[in-house]
């Protein structure tokens, strides 16, 4: 299992971020590069890739507040 995690050093002025889109659901098999979601803060996004190919199993909703260097979903 291999954890999908927000980078901590996104954004210089802030701890937290929102969890805009999920680009794959829970349980859809992803390949290792892929966009699956997207993260952002003020006007600024930023896109996460999958770290492994596997199924993605998604740990926090849309719109959700995440801090950065959280762990956001898994990939089995």
């Amino acid at each position: 299992m291999t954890a999908v995690v927000v980078p901590a050093d996104l954004w210089d002025d802030g701890s937290t971020a929102v969890l805009g889109t999920w680009l794959f659901s829970d349980g859809e098999q992803v390949t290792e590069g892929a966009i699956i979601a997207e993260v952002m803060r003020d006007k600024a996004s930023y896109e996460i890739a999958a770290p492994a190919s596997g199924t993605l199993r998604t740990h926090v909703a849309e719109d959700d507040e995440i801090a950065l260097g959280a762990a956001i979903g898994t990939i089995e």
